[in-house]
Order: C-alpha cells, then sequence, then structure tokens
C-alpha cells in the first residue's frame, strides 16, 4: 500500500523527477495499480487516477512502463475477491480505455498484447452483475459504463478483430437485463458500440439477428416473470438502448435495414402502431 503522503509527493514532482523515481522504484507502478482499487475515493480518484491520466497527457512513462501497466489492468479486469473489487474492475476497464486510445494514436504497445488486451474487454460486460454508480463514501464505482467506454475503446483500435463482435453483443444483451434502471447514459454508450461496430462493417445481418434476440430476451422474461418491477426495468433499458441505437444510426445514415427492425420493435413495445 502506498501512503497518501507519498502519493501527493509524487503529485508534485515534475516530469524528469517522476522519471527517475520511477526508475530508482521499479515496483511503485504495479503498487500503484493496486491502488486504483482502494475504496477511498480521496485516494483512487483524485490522487490514483489522476496521476495516471497525467503521466499519459505529458508522456511521462517509457513504452515498456506502458505496457507493463497495461498487462496489469487486463489482470484486474477479473478481480473479483470482494464486493469492493468492483473498484479494481471499473478504474482498470477506465484507465485502459485511455491507454487504448494513446496506442491507437502514438504505438506503444506489441500487436500481441493490444490484441489480448481487446478480447479481454470485450467480454468484460459478459460477466460484470455490479450496477452501482455512486456508493455513499466511497464514490463512483461505475463498473458498466466505464466497461462500456473501454469497448467502445477496444472498438475503435486498429488492432480490434471482428472476432471479438458476439462476445460484445453477448455483453451488452446481458447488461441491460440486470436488475437496475441505468442512470448514467449507459443506454447512449451501448448505442454507441453498436453504432461502432456498424461502422466498422459488421455484417447487417448479424446486428438485425442481435436486435432481434435483445428483444426477444424481454419477451421472455415478460412470459416467465409478468409485469413484474425487474421486467418493467428492463423494458426500460431496452427501450433507451434501441431508441439511441435507431437515432444514432438515422444521422449516420447506414444500416437501413436494422433501422427498420428498431423502429419495428420500437413501436410494438410502444403500442404505437395499434
Amino acid at each position: 500500500m502506498i501512503s497518501r503522503q507519498d502519493l501527493q509527493h509524487i503529485t508534485k514532482l515534475s516530469v524528469p523527477q517522476t522519471q527517475d523515481h520511477l526508475a530508482e522504484h521499479p515496483d511503485f507502478l504495479l503498487a500503484l495499480v493496486n491502488e486504483l482499487g482502494n475504496p477511498d475515493p480521496s485516494i483512487r480518484d483524485e490522487l490514483v487516477y489522476q496521476l495516471f491520466t497525467t503521466w499519459l497527457t505529458t508522456n511521462t512513462l517509457s513504452a515498456s512502463q506502458l505496457h507493463d501497466i497495461t498487462t496489469a489492468l487486463r489482470a484486474k479486469l477479473a478481480t473479483r475477491d470482494n464486493e469492493d473489487s468492483v473498484f479494481a474492475r471499473a478504474y482498470a476497464a477506465l484507465l485502459l480505455a485511455d491507454l487504448l486510445g494513446l496506442d491507437a494514436k502514438q504505438p506503444f504497445l506489441q500487436d500481441n498484447c493490444a490484441k489480448q488486451t481487446i478480447l479481454h474487454i470485450a467480454s468484460f460486460l459478459m460477466y460484470e452483475t455490479d450496477t452501482r454508480n455512486f456508493i455513499a463514501d466511497k464514490g463512483w464505482a461505475n463498473a458498466i459504463p466505464f466497461g462500456a467506454d473501454a469497448t467502445l475503446a477496444a472498438i475503435h483500435h486498429p488492432q480490434f478483430d471482428v472476432q471479438a463482435t458476439p462476445q460484445i453483443l453477448h455483453g451488452i444483451k446481458h447488461s441491460v437485463k440486470l436488475d437496475t434502471v441505468f442512470t448514467q447514459d449507459e443506454g447512449e454508450r451501448f448505442a454507441a458500440i453498436i453504432e461502432a461496430l456498424a461502422l466498422k462493417d459488421t455484417p447487417e445481418p448479424l446486428l438485425i439477428e442481435w436486435t432481434t434476440q435483445l428483444f426477444e430476451q424481454l419477451n421472455m422474461s415478460l412470459m416467465s416473470q409478468g409485469y413484474s418491477e425487474r421486467f418493467f426495468k428492463q423494458r426500460t433499458n431496452t427501450l433507451q438502448l434501441a431508441k439511441t441505437l435507431y437515432f444514432y444510426l438515422k444521422v449516420r445514415r447506414v444500416t437501413p435495414q436494422l433501422q427498420e427492425t428498431l423502429y419495428q420493435f420500437i413501436t410494438q413495445w410502444h403500442r404505437l402502431n395499434a
């Protein structure tokens, strides 16, 4: 564990001083990665995450250091030791989004490392079940929003492999079924992911099939649960995603058949065609 005093000291160092410090203390970076899971927001958000983002924007870290951080964060995506582990997963995803964005512009990752990182991120939403956003005394968790941001960064990366598309689609379908109503623009984030996949020339029939499955999932919930509170949460999430995606695609003037499929399901579930 790194003390608050040490973290505050590091924030005051110049770029050359920081580089010297990291060279003298080679284990410091990985210890700092561990602090991303700290449940104290004054450490995690205000010191640790801010340090990383500052270093990324000032080119403080070497390519090998960035590679090591990426590998360590990738492992954190699966951390499930206790309920506070959500912070390690969420902030690993958030920082990986930053790293992939940087690597897309200024490559520092070896191709295999980038591909493995993208594959790990692509499956993140498939397994994430913690829907908490702001937690009293602990700050923002936001595993699903941050996971969505990382997924979008992965799709935009030059090493993105279309073979990761099914995991991404499955992850979104899993997320909208969780027992919550999204409040942190998750629907918009998911729609942006599907839009990005469409612009990556993902076959339109695949996206139409996924949309059909999304609403079949909603119908199955209605049949099994009736008009329960959980069903209405899922309905809200599904329709928010569908309406936002329809608008995004309409503006882009892409995938007209997918647009029509979305329109049909939206009107059906809103009973606008009665």
